[in-house]
């Protein structure tokens, strides 16, 4: 495994992240802020998954592996003359199913990476769904993530000249077409209902799924999903207010942003009377003594900034409430461990064989944030200056609050016990799709976010969509399109059906999800103390009530559009009027459908 001194040698994720069409300044969008990179990313070079032989493994329990198997698909589903093909890779579990019946299939829609990862992190659907209705699970994955590659490999598909195909549309039609084809060979039934899930970007394309494929898709389950985190439908200062929001909830917002504010008066500082707050940078938050990582000049200390702004908010979104190692090992309850370094003594919650642990996949999950930290950034520009009680502070001060936000990072599981802090990423294999999603966060997946410093505890950083235009046009040549979402499906989505949208309150994307029902048919649960899709996940002990909850709640919805669909009174139509006679009457008012579990 990599050097195991950072955990956010970057996600995997994410969001996370990753990306997302967050920039500071000028800077191309992070992949960890994706809700996507999921969020959500947990492969290393140690994972089992870099081997031939593959194992899957659940958080809480084992059984037998998927099977995985491969599906040939048009590269161009729009172009009548283009007749090239490749091959899909998916995964099945037919254990519990029976050809023939009236079972649904129980259908994941991959995200921004391998669709191994999110296979062992989504039980909700390899264990609850699928044993609840002995459904046949289909876990596919998203063209140019994992192993399916439209030009046969990463390289040759990475070429500018194919990226093109790289889109939702042609996503959302490989999905159609390869359950067309699994319910008339696999199910022998072809008109089984279906049920399509996911979790954060895979949760947006479970949503659009059921919006553009009523005749193939049942229901959907789409899972923090920030359906609305577009320009023009979200603030860009909403994200950061959640991730302050959530550590003001536990206690430190005030010192982690006094400790980011004297990190920028020290990038601010003149040569002459830098070098003492320089050292100070280095002992306070213990870099390593290796060339990129020891702070010696102010774009080092801005890497730092970065590197704490992205981890910051990937404690938020995956604030769990047990140990997990979705991203890495990190403690239950990550913001509270964090904060307990300012407030008292806390237990981190993780085992020893867990302590100091570092996922590979962080590494890539930080790494496009740390690369673009400083790129086209002209000096001082949308940054705040340091005030005059910054300017009054002694190294020796600034050092002291410094230790206390390093000491928090190692009870979070952000930084190994005696280790020292790594905030320099490596080129190692890109395995989570980070070219992917960058390519994606520069064509239609824009999602702007950014800081002011007043609404939220980060330096002032707003928006920019004309650095992210120059950018995406320098690194891929493609226009970006940054209100492609109102053309696909608008803000209102007052034409919805049968599709749940939940949203944890501790999450920073529930601010780009819906938190009311859109529409009388598409009811919106709210998860109180819920974390990123916490409610995909296997359950645990630890669970909050409001999660068992609405776990229930989103059985019992989706089980009865399936009972209807079964006996004939599916509306096949986003515009159908009309209820099945006896079927399951959920059409109320669309914010009495709201059900907030506290």
């Amino acid at each position: 495994m990599p050097c195991k001194r950072a955990l956010w040698s970057f996600l995997a994720v994410q969001f996370t992240l990753l990306l997302t069409g967050r920039v500071f300044g000028d800077r191309l969008p992070t992949r960890t802020l994706s809700v996507f990179r999921v969020a959500e990313r947990a492969r290393s070079t140690s994972s089992p998954f870099s081997h031939e032989e593959q194992k899957f493994t659940q958080d809480n329990q084992q059984e037998a592996s998927p099977k995985t198997k491969w599906f040939e698909l048009p590269v161009d589903h729009f172009n009548a003359n283009d007749d090239r093909t490749w091959k899909l890779r998916f995964l099945i579990d037919d254990s519990k199913y029976e050809p023939g019946g009236s079972a649904p299939m129980v259908f994941y829609c991959g995200n921004e990476g391998d669709i191994e990862v999110f296979y062992n992190n989504t039980g909700f659907a390899t264990h609850r769904l699928r044993d609840e209705f002995k459904g046949l699970v289909v876990f596919a994955e998203h063209r140019y993530f994992g192993k399916s590659w439209p030009f046969h490999d990463q390289k040759t598909s990475f070429k500018m000249l194919n990226l093109g195909f790289l889109a939702v549309e042609q996503v959302l039609e490989d999905f159609a077409k390869l359950i067309v084809h699994l319910k008339k060979d696999v199910m022998k039934n072809p008109s089984a209902p279906v049920i399509a899930l996911g979790g954060s970007y895979g949760g947006m394309l479970s949503a659009w799924f059921r919006l553009k494929y009523p005749g193939v898709v049942t229901a959907a389950l789409a899972a923090s999903a920030p359906v609305l985190q577009y320009a023009g439908m979200t603030g860009q200062y909403e994200w950061n207010k959640k991730v302050t929001d959530d550590f003001k909830k536990r206690g430190c917002a005030d010192e982690l942003k006094t400790a980011l504010s004297d990190l920028q008066s020290v990038v601010s500082k003149t040569s002459e009377s830098q070098k003492a707050f320089l050292d100070a940078v280095n002992e306070g938050f213990d870099l390593c003594e290796k060339e990129g990582v020891r702070a010696k000049e102010g774009t080092d200390v801005q890497r730092l900034i970065d590197w704490l702004v992205e981890g910051f908010g990937e404690l938020a979104m995956v604030d769990y409430p047990y140990p997990a190692t979705f991203l890495g090992p990190l403690s239950a309850w990550p913001t509270k461990a964090l904060c307990s370094a300012f407030n008292g003594p806390q237990d981190s919650g993780r085992g020893e064989e867990e302590r100091g642990g570092v996922s590979g996949s962080l590494r890539a999950m930080l790494r496009s944030s740390s690369e673009a930290s400083v790129a086209g950034r002209s000096k001082g520009q949308q940054r705040e200056e340091g005030t005059e009680e910054e300017e009054d502070k002694s190294p020796e001060e600034m050092q002291g609050n410094w230790a206390k936000v390093l000491e928090g990072l190692r009870r979070a599981g952000l930084v190994g016990e005696g280790e020292c802090l790594d905030d320099s990423y490596s080129s190692e294999t890109d395995v989570l799709g980070d070219a992917g999603w960058d390519y994606l966060s520069c064509t239609s997946q824009i999602l702007p976010i950014g800081s002011n410093g007043e609404t939220d505890m980060f330096p002032r950083s707003d928006f920019s969509l004309d650095a992210v235009t120059k950018e995406c046009w320098s690194k891929f040549r493609t226009r970006s399109d940054p209100y492609w979402a109102w053309r696909y499906t608008g803000k209102e989505w007052s034409s919805c059906s049968q599709v749940i949208f939940s949203n944890g309150d501790l999450d920073p994307w529930s601010t780009g999800g819906f938190l009311e029902s859109p529409s009388p048919d598409c009811p919106s649960i709210l998860i109180a103390d819920g974390a990123h899709h916490l409610d995909l996940r296997d359950p645990n002990d630890a669970d909050p009530p409001s999660v068992v909850e609405a776990r229930e709640r989103e059985v019992e919805l989706l089980r009865g559009w399936v009972e209807e669909h079964v006996r004939g009174g599916l509306k096949t139509s986003p515009e159908g009027e009309e209820q099945h006679e006896g079927g399951r009457d959920i059409g109320v008012a669309g914010g009495d459908q709201t059900l907030e579990f506290l």
